[in-house]
């Protein structure tokens, strides 16, 4: 079943994977791209159907298979949309929902036909996106860029907000700042390996210049008369939002500077070695 590409039914259609540390933009470029119809995107806000790489990985026989269909892949939990039958190995499993091409079930749902151009995932970490890359041809992914140290931000005032802790700050702010940094060092390596395959979008741009960074993350351009009238700024789900505005976003981090000050030399030291490890 390791053939390329491995899913059928969508012909070359590409796909594009949304790679992200948590609270980086991924649900507002998901938002923008379903908005303007440059991919077709599954399901409402925050966009987590993640169909295609759960057949990608059936496809390719990665991961561990539940009995439930639940595949667990880089210790992330895909839920299925076809549940295991009883007494079905996982091979069968895997071939069936493969073959009967369950993964394409959301995307017919949501337009009543198929993708032909061009679907957009947010994948669920980078190793998805590495192996996604190796086993579908048309695929591409995309690294949300946003300075570390907002992100830092942004996460603990959303679980504030939640009232809970996620997003790797289970462990306290330090090593959060650590996974944060390792991540984007991760990212670093993918995008210098796949120079052609891996697209940099800038945070900053997908706020300033939305229809700019949508174009840059799909790498088609945006047909305008889609959002003639319409101010994309204010296209922001509510409640997940922790700035007075989208703009207000932007360099978060240097009114707490002094609030922060080892997570954040942590973070800055991983975001030099970022830019560098980019454009040495």
């Amino acid at each position: 079943m390791n053939e390329s590409p491995v899913l059928p039914g969508i012909e070359d259609a590409a796909l594009i994977l949304i790679a992200s540390y948590g609270r980086a933009g991924s649900s507002r470029l998901m938002e923008l791209i379903k908005l303007t119809n440059t991919a077709a995107v599954a399901g409402p806000f925050p966009y987590e159907c993640r169909s295609l790489q759960f057949g990608a990985l059936c496809a390719t026989g990665a991961g561990e298979l539940a009995s439930d269909g639940t595949l667990r892949f880089n210790y992330f939990d895909y839920q299925t949309i076809s549940r295991r039958l009883d007494a079905e190995s996982a091979e069968e499993y895997r071939r069936r929902f493969h073959l009967e091409m369950t993964y394409l079930a959301p995307y017919a749902l949501e337009s009543g036909r198929l993708p032909t151009t061009a679907i957009a995932e947010k994948s669920a970490g980078l190793k998805i996106v590495d192996h996604v890359l190796d086993c579908y041809r048309p695929a591409a992914g995309v690294f949300l860029d946003r300075d570390p140290r907002d992100v830092f931000i942004s996460i603990l005032e959303f679980n504030e907000k939640r009232k809970s802790v996620s997003f790797g700050a289970e462990d306290g702010p330090i090593r959060l700042a650590e996974r944060i940094a390792d991540f984007y060092l991760e990212a670093a390596d993918l995008v210098r390996r796949n120079p052609l395959r891996v697209r940099v979008v800038s945070y900053r741009q997908l706020i300033g210049e939305p229809l700019a960074a949508v174009e840059s993350a799909v790498g088609v351009p945006v047909d305008t008369e889609m959002t003639a009238g319409v101010d994309l700024s204010r296209i922001t789900n509510a409640q997940h939002l922790t700035a007075a505005n989208p703009a207000a976003s932007l360099d978060r981090w240097r009114t707490v500077r002094n609030t922060w000050r080892e997570p954040f030399a942590i973070l800055e030291r991983a975001y030099d070695e970022f830019g560098e490890l980019l454009d040495p």
